[in-house]
C-alpha cells in the first residue's frame, strides 16, 4: 500500500509544471503588503516587546521564567511564560537578523497558510476567478491582526488539526497517520500559544458527530464501524489531552491560563476581544462577504458534511463575538465557500461537446474565450509546485540575516514604527539617568520600553496579569477619571511617558506638579517638578 500510495505521489509529481499558480501570485501579494506596502504592520503593538524579553531570557538562561521580567510593580509575582516556544524563536531570529527577519519569517508563514488555502479551493474544483476572490477577501478580513505576535501559530495548529481530522472523516488517512501528526502539532501548539485546547474541541466536533452516527444509523455495518472510529477518537482526545502536559511548567500551564480566563472584565475592554463593528470598515465588511458568499454557497448544490458545517458556525459565531476570532473563520471557512461554489466534475462526453457547439454557433468569440478559460483552469491546475514562493522566501531571508539588505541595497525596513512608538523619548530618559527612577507608562508601550531600555516598567499589557485593582488604578490615571490625581501620587513616579494626543498627556501639560521635557511622534515624556 505505501509503495503504491508513493508511486501516485510521484505520478502526480511528474505531472506537475515548475510554472507559478496564480496562488503564488497571492503570496506574493501578501509578502508586498506586508513587508514593502506597510513594512510596520506586524510590529504596530507594542506586546512584540515582552515577547521578545521573555525570548532573549530564555535565550540566555536556558529555562523558562518563573516570576515576571517586564514590571517593577510586580517583579516578585510567578508568571507562566506560556507562549515561552514563540518567545525564544522570535528571540533567536532577532538575533540573527533583527526586525527585518522576524518579520520576513512570519509573513512567509501567513503566505503560505494562505497558498494553502488557495490550493484547496482549486481543488475543490472551484473557479480561479471565484478562489482568487474568496481567498483576497479571507487575507483582507485577517490582515488586521498580522502582527508578531505568537496567535500566528495558533493558526497554523488550527489548520493542521482541521484538514487532517476532515481527511480521517472521509477515511483519506489511517489513525496512525492521525495520531503521528496530531500529538506533535498539540505539543507545539500548547508551547506555543494559549489556544491550544481548541484541537481537542475540533477533535470533539468530529467524535460527536461519528458518535451520533453509532447510534442513529440504520445501518448495521455504519454503527460497527462508527463505533470503532469513535474508539479511535477518544483515544486521540485522550492522548492529545496528555501531551498538553509536555511543557516546562506542567499542569501549572493549565492553571495559569484558567486564571487567565477568569479575568473577563479585563479581557472585554480591550479592544481585540470586542464585537467587530460593522460600519463600512475594511476588515468587517470583507467579513460580511464571506458570511455572504457561505450563506449563498449553502444554497447551491453541493453539499457539505456536518462536523464541517459545525466548525464554520462555531468559528462564525466566535468571529462575531470578538475581533481576534475573524481571521480564524476567515482561515477555516474559505476552503468551505470555495467547495460550496464550486462545481462537479463531469466527463468531457457529457453534454459538453453539444454545449460548446451550441455556444459556438451563436458567438465564435465567446466560444473561443470559454475554451481558452477552460484550458488555462486546467493548466493552472497542474501548477502545483510552489517554486516562487519557496524562492522568495529564500531571497528575504538571507536579506533579513544581512540587516535587510541585498548586493549591498537595502530592501527590507521592518521594525517598530516611529509614528506610533516612543523613540527619541526613550533616548531622554536613558540619557538622563532616569531610568534609576519610577516611571508610570502607557500600557501597550510597557514591552517596547523595557526591550529597548533592559529596564523593568510599571506596566505592560498583559492586563490579566497585574490584576483588578492595579489595573483599575492605571486606567484611572490613563482616562483622567475621577480622582485620578490621587491615585497618580499614590503610585511615586517621578517620570510618566504616555500618547502626546491621549487625555492623561494633555492634562499633565496643564498641571503645576508635571513638567514635559521632551516629545516625538508619538509620545509625550513628563517629569515631576521638584519641590
Amino acid at each position: 500500500m505505501v509503495n503504491n500510495r508513493a508511486m501516485k505521489l510521484l505520478d502526480r509529481y511528474k505531472e506537475m509544471s515548475p510554472l507559478p499558480d496564480v496562488g503564488d501570485f497571492i503570496f506574493l501579494f501578501v509578502i508586498y503588503l506586508a513587508l514593502f506596502v506597510l513594512p510596520n504592520m506586524l510590529f504596530a503593538d507594542g506586546s512584540t516587546g515582552w515577547h521578545l524579553v521573555a525570548g532573549e531570557y530564555i535565550l540566555t538562561m536556558g529555562a523558562v521564567p518563573y516570576t515576571d521580567l517586564i514590571s517593577y510593580t510586580q517583579a516578585d509575582k510567578a508568571w507562566v511564560a506560556y507562549e515561552w516556544f514563540f518567545d525564544a524563536f522570535i528571540a533567536l531570529l532577532n538575533n540573527l537578523g533583527g526586525t527585518n527577519l522576524i518579520a520576513v519569517v512570519l509573513v512567509s508563514v501567513i503566505g503560505f497558510i494562505f497558498l494553502y488555502i488557495y490550493d484547496r479551493a482549486r481543488q475543490a474544483n472551484c473557479n480561479i476567478a471565484v478562489a482568487s476572490f474568496l481567498v483576497v477577501v479571507a487575507i483582507l478580513v485577517s490582515a488586521m491582526h498580522w502582527l508578531a505576535r505568537p496567535h500566528l501559530f495558533e493558526y497554523v495548529g488550527l489548520l493542521v488539526f482541521v484538514h487532517f481530522l476532515w481527511r480521517f472523516y472521509r477515511k483519506e488517512i489511517n489513525s496512525k497517520t492521525l495520531f503521528a501528526v496530531l500529538i506533535p502539532t498539540m505539543i507545539f501548539w500548547t508551547n506555543s500559544h494559549p489556544s491550544f485546547a481548541l484541537g481537542i474541541v475540533v477533535a470533539g466536533i468530529y467524535l460527536t458527530v461519528i458518535a451520533g452516527q453509532m447510534f442513529f444509523s440504520a445501518d448495521e455495518n455504519v454503527r460497527k464501524e462508527s463505533r470503532q472510529r469513535s474508539l479511535i477518537l477518544i483515544a486521540l482526545i485522550g492522548t492529545l489531552s496528555l501531551s498538553t502536559l509536555v511543557n516546562p511548567y506542567g499542569i501549572k500551564l493549565h492553571l495559569y491560563i484558567l486564571s487567565y480566563l477568569e479575568g473577563q472584565e479585563i479581557l472585554k475592554a480591550t479592544n481585540e476581544y470586542m464585537s467587530p463593528v460593522f460600519h463600512g470598515g475594511l476588515h468587517a465588511t470583507c467579513l460580511e462577504i464571506l458570511f455572504v458568499a457561505f450563506i449563498a454557497g449553502l444554497s447551491m448544490k453541493r453539499r457539505i458534511d456536518t462536523p464541517t458545517l459545525l466548525l464554520c458556525l462555531a468559528f462564525g459565531h466566535a468571529s462575531l463575538a470578538s475581533v481576534r476570532n475573524m481571521p480564524v473563520f476567515a482561515m477555516v471557512a474559505t476552503p468551505v465557500i470555495a467547495y460550496l461554489l464550486g462545481k462537479d466534475e463531469t466527463p468531457a462526453s457529457e453534454g459538453t461537446e453539444d454545449s460548446e457547439n451550441s455556444i459556438k454557433s451563436k458567438n465564435l468569440v465567446l466560444s473561443k474565450i470559454i475554451k481558452t478559460a477552460k484550458e488555462f483552469d486546467e493548466q493552472e491546475k497542474l501548477c502545483k509546485m510552489h517554486l516562487m514562493p519557496m524562492v522568495v522566501s529564500l531571497v528575504l531571508v538571507i536579506a533579513g540575516l544581512n540587516g535587510g539588505s541585498l548586493a549591498g541595497i537595502k530592501i527590507l525596513n521592518s521594525g517598530f514604527d516611529e509614528k506610533s512608538m516612543p523613540v527619541t523619548t526613550l533616548d531622554y530618559l536613558r540619557d538622563n539617568n532616569l531610568l534609576k527612577k519610577r516611571g508610570f507608562n502607557y500600557d501597550n508601550w510597557g514591552g517596547y520600553i523595557s526591550y529597548k531600555l533592559k529596564t523593568r516598567v510599571f506596566i505592560d499589557d498583559r492586563a490579566d496579569f497585574y490584576g483588578h485593582k492595579l489595573y483599575y488604578d492605571y486606567s484611572r490615571v490613563m482616562a483622567t477619571g475621577e480622582g485620578w490625581e490621587n491615585t497618580l501620587s499614590s503610585f511615586a513616579v517621578d517620570w510618566i511617558l504616555f500618547p502626546k494626543d491621549s487625555d492623561l498627556a494633555r492634562a499633565l501639560a496643564k498641571h503645576k506638579d508635571w513638567r514635559l521635557v521632551k516629545s516625538d511622534q508619538a509620545s509625550s515624556l513628563f517629569i515631576k517638578k521638584l519641590d
